[in-house]
């Protein structure tokens, strides 16, 4: 339980200020967290269509990407604003050094205006053709990724919020998380569940590729980038089948 906890305190707004952080174990926690998240998501649909406001699938996204926000305390996009902001530097030193810098650059608000508008597009297209499930799925498997990402690659700091978890990542968590995962695709969404879920992998190879080249690891921006990233391909592959 310690683990979840763990899981829930360093993934959304929700704080538990008695637990200690068990970071190996939180891992295992990440896809339900997800799934907590989606549910949310998903309740906001919910409530708009019990309560009775008029169709509008547009007003009903921004109200979901909102609550995404609210929820993850905006965590994850920041990683995705800071990454984005390290593009022009030349060498891993300056980048690392740009990411840590709390004041965000042209690239950074280019890539967050991008992210809501993807999302914001692809929600409302998912509602248009009542396709839920993708909005459930996009933050368990974006989750999951998060791990794959921690146990298959080394921590580019010294140092960081994200040095535990990336160094008591190992095969045993991705095994877990992937089960878990494919486990609720499957559930969720059958066979197109299992397709979103294997699909993801194409954005995280790609990306692993570049943070090794860029900046030989992973960091908790970097890991918080790979959740926007995912999620968003995971909305936008839900929007599309």
């Amino acid at each position: 339980m310690k683990g979840f906890l763990a899981a829930l305190q360093f993934l959304t707004i929700f704080r538990i200020k008695e637990i200690d952080n068990d970071f190996a174990s939180s891992l295992y926690w990440f896809p339900t967290v997800g799934l907590i998240i989606g549910f949310l998501l998903c309740s906001v649909y919910w409530v708009w269509k019990l309560i009775g406001f008029p169709a509008w699938n547009m007003g009903i996204s921004a109200c979901i990407v909102a609550a995404e926000m609210l929820i993850t305390f905006a965590l994850h996009i920041d990683g995705l604003s800071d990454w984005a902001d390290s593009f022009g530097a030349k060498d891993r030193a300056r980048r690392l050094e740009i990411m840590k810098d709390p004041r965000t650059g042209t690239f950074g608000i280019i890539a967050v205006c991008l992210a809501l508008l993807f999302r914001l597009l692809s929600i409302s297209r998912i509602l248009a053709q009542e396709k839920i499930m993708s909005l459930l799925l996009a933050p368990i498997i974006s989750r999951a990724m998060m791990v794959e990402m921690c146990a298959s690659m080394p921590y580019a700091r010294e140092n960081g919020k994200g040095a535990p978890f990336v160094r008591n990542a190992g095969i045993k968590h991705r095994l877990v998380v992937f089960l878990l995962t494919l486990s609720f695709s499957f559930i969720a969404y059958q066979i197109k569940g299992v397709v979103l879920f294997l699909s993801a992998f194409f954005p995280v190879f790609f990306l692993k590729y570049v943070f090794k080249k860029d900046f030989s690891g992973v960091t908790g921006d970097l890991l918080g980038a790979t959740n926007e990233i995912v999620t968003v391909f995971v909305l936008f592959a839900g929007a599309l089948l």
